[in-house]
C-alpha cells in the first residue's frame, strides 16, 4: 500500500513530476507475499491482482520454480513475461471517456486469458476446433468490463494478419445495452463502429466488409419477407465474420437468432452470457 501510495505521490502534478510518467505503460507495487499492478493515475482502490501465469498454469509454474509461487512470482511470470507485456501495450491498453475526463484502463487477467484463448479457437492453425465450431462462450460477472473484452477481442481480430479486414457485428438484445456497448468502442478510439438504426440500414452495413457493426439481434427480422413468403436473406457468405453475441442466454435463440445465422452462414460466433446454461453451450460451442 505504501509503495502504491508513493507512486501516485510521484505523479501528482504539485507533488510529484508528472512528466516521467508520460511513457509508462504500468505501474507495479510489490514485495514477496503481494503484488500489484495499474497504470498512470489509476486510484488506490482499483489497483488489482494479476492471479494467472497465462499461457503456463499455476501448476506449470510451480514444477518451474520447484516451489509453490508467491503472487510476486505470479505477476512477473505473467504479466511481466515479454510476449504478455508488449501484449497488453499494444492491445489490452485503452483511453476511456469517464465523466468528461479521459481514464487509462488496462485489462484484468480475465479479461487478458478470454481475449486470447478466443483467438487461439478463432485462428491458430495448431487449433483442433473444425471450421464451424471456431466459436465458444465466455463466462463473465456482472461488472467484469465485458464490453472491454469485446472491444480488446474485436481489436485482436482487425489487426489479425490472416483475417483480411474481418467483418464485427456486436450483437445485444436491449437498446441500452447496444447504446453502451458502442459508446465504449466509440469513446476507446475503434476505428469506425456503427450502431445500425434499422432493418435495411443493418443489412446494407452487413453487405459491405471490413465493418463493425452493433445492432439488436431484433433487427434481423423484417416484415416485407414474411408477407412475401420469403426467408431472411444471405447477407454475406464470407468465413472472417465475427459475432459476439450479448446476453447469449436470452433472446438469441428462436426466430431472430434463425435469421441472423440464415445471413451470415459462414460466420464465427462468440457467445458472452453471465448466465452459461446448457443449452447456450450447446448453441454457441
Amino acid at each position: 500500500e505504501q509503495a502504491v501510495d508513493d507512486l501516485l505521490t510521484y505523479q501528482d502534478r504539485v507533488k510529484g513530476v508528472p512528466r516521467l510518467f508520460h511513457t509508462v505503460q504500468v505501474c507495479m507495487a510489490l514485495r514477496k507475499a503481494a503484488a500489484l499492478y495499474g497504470t498512470v493515475l489509476t486510484p488506490k482502490n482499483r489497483y488489482a491482482e494479476w492471479k494467472s501465469a497465462y499461457p503456463l498454469t499455476l501448476d506449470g509454474l510451480k514444477a518451474k520454480l520447484g516451489r509453490v509461487p508467491t503472487p510476486q512470482d505470479v505477476t512477473l511470470a505473467g504479466l511481466c513475461a515479454k510476449a504478455n507485456l508488449l501484449d497488453m501495450v499494444r492491445t489490452f491498453s485503452a483511453f476511456d471517456k469517464q465523466g468528461g475526463r479521459v481514464v487509462k484502463k488496462l485489462a484484468r487477467y480475465q479479461q487478458f486469458e478470454a481475449v486470447n484463448e478466443a483467438m487461439v479457437r478463432i485462428v491458430d492453425p495448431n487449433s483442433k476446433a473444425p471450421q464451424n465450431e471456431r466459436g465458444g462462450v465466455i463466462w463473465h460477472t456482472q461488472g467484469s468490463g465485458k464490453s472491454l473484452t469485446m472491444l480488446w477481442l474485436a481489436l485482436k481480430l482487425r489487426r489479425s494478419k490472416g483475417l483480411d479486414s474481418p467483418t464485427m457485428l456486436i450483437v445485444t438484445d436491449r437498446k441500452d445495452l447496444d447504446r453502451q456497448i458502442t459508446e465504449t468502442f466509440q469513446n476507446c478510439g475503434f476505428e469506425n463502429p456503427v450502431r445500425a438504426d434499422r432493418v435495411t440500414h443493418l443489412r446494407r452495413l452487413l453487405t459491405t466488409p471490413g465493418q463493425t457493426v452493433m445492432t439488436t439481434v431484433q433487427k434481423f427480422r423484417d416484415e416485407t419477407d414474411l408477407e412475401k413468403g420469403g426467408r431472411h436473406p444471405v447477407l454475406s457468405m464470407a468465413e472472417n465474420v465475427f459475432v459476439l453475441v450479448d446476453e447469449a442466454h436470452r433472446t438469441e435463440y428462436g426466430y431472430f437468432n434463425a435469421n441472423l445465422r440464415k445471413g451470415l452462414p459462414n460466420a464465427c460466433f462468440v457467445a458472452f452470457t453471465g448466465t452459461p446454461i446448457a443449452r447456450t453451450v450447446k448453441h454457441f460451442g
